[in-house]
């Protein structure tokens, strides 16, 4: 999964901050992108290793 920003996504901060803004603030605005990935990446793995581990932990009715 891309950690930068598409076309579409740059394009949507544009038109909420101004072009001016984002043109200026694109570095910041990327590394704060790079970290809300990571971060929701590193949520998404944590989650789905707990469900795992849940499942496995069932009891298994046959």
């Amino acid at each position: 999964m891309s950690k930068r920003l598409d076309p579409g996504q740059y394009e949507k901060i544009q038109q909420l901050v101004g072009a001016s803004v984002a043109a200026e603030d694109r570095a910041a605005l990327e590394r704060s992108y790079q970290d809300y990935r990571s971060a929701m990446d590193q949520l998404r793995d944590r989650f789905e290793r707990a469900q795992r581990t849940a499942a496995a932990r069932e009891p298994r009715h046959e």
